[in-house]
């Protein structure tokens, strides 16, 4: 990020592939939950040539065993 503002001072927002790296995993599936479904077609179908049902139910449970394993909980 520093890289990016040090270099490209004529754009004040960051690439979306960046900004999403800075992202956290909860936050990465709660913008993806309020896209439209066609930005959730074009994504599923990119990521993992799935549905985007099936997608959007990878990104809960990765998200929900994400938390249960960083607040020490049994999994």
């Amino acid at each position: 990020m520093r890289h990016f503002k040090t270099k490209y001072t004529a754009s004040a927002h960051l690439p979306i592939w960046m900004a999403v790296e800075l992202m956290s995993l909860g936050n990465v599936t709660s913008m993806y939950q309020g896209c439209t479904d066609d930005v959730h077609d074009l994504v599923a179908t990119h990521v993992g040539g799935v549905s985007n049902a099936i997608f959007g139910s990878w990104l809960l449970t990765l998200l929900n065993v994400r938390n249960i394993c960083a607040h020490h909980g049994r999994l």
